[in-house]
C-alpha cells in the first residue's frame, strides 16, 4: 500500500506535501485552492525551504497529472526556482498557480 509505504518511509513533510498536490489535482475551486494555500503556508510556518517544497510538489505533481501538462508543469517548476534563487518574488504563495 502507497499509504503506508509514505507513512514509513517519507518524513511528515514529504507525505503532506503530496497530500497538497492531491489536493491541487483534485479539483480548482476556490474553496480547495485556499486550502492549498493553507497548506504551503503551514509547510514554511515549519521552516521547510521554499525551494525543497517547490520541488517536491513538483515531482509529486507530475506524477498526477496528465502528459500533456507535465511539459507547462516543468516549466512553471523551472520560473519559479529561479526566481527564489534570485530572489525577486515571494514565489512560493504564488506556486498555487501550478496546480490551476
Amino acid at each position: 500500500d502507497t499509504d503506508l509505504h509514505n507513512l514509513i518511509c517519507c518524513p511528515d513533510w514529504e507525505v503532506y506535501i503530496n497530500r497538497l498536490a492531491g489536493a491541487i489535482t483534485k479539483e480548482q475551486f476556490l474553496p480547495r485552492l485556499l486550502e492549498a494555500q493553507a497548506m504551503l503556508y503551514e509547510l514554511l510556518l515549519h521552516l521547510i525551504p521554499p525551494s525543497v517544497i517547490i520541488m517536491q510538489l513538483a515531482n509529486d505533481l507530475l506524477t498526477q497529472v496528465d502528459e500533456a501538462l507535465r511539459p507547462e508543469l516543468i516549466h512553471w517548476t523551472a520560473l519559479y526556482e529561479h526566481q527564489l534563487q534570485t530572489d525577486t518574488c515571494d514565489c512560493i504563495v504564488t506556486c498555487i498557480g501550478i496546480g490551476a
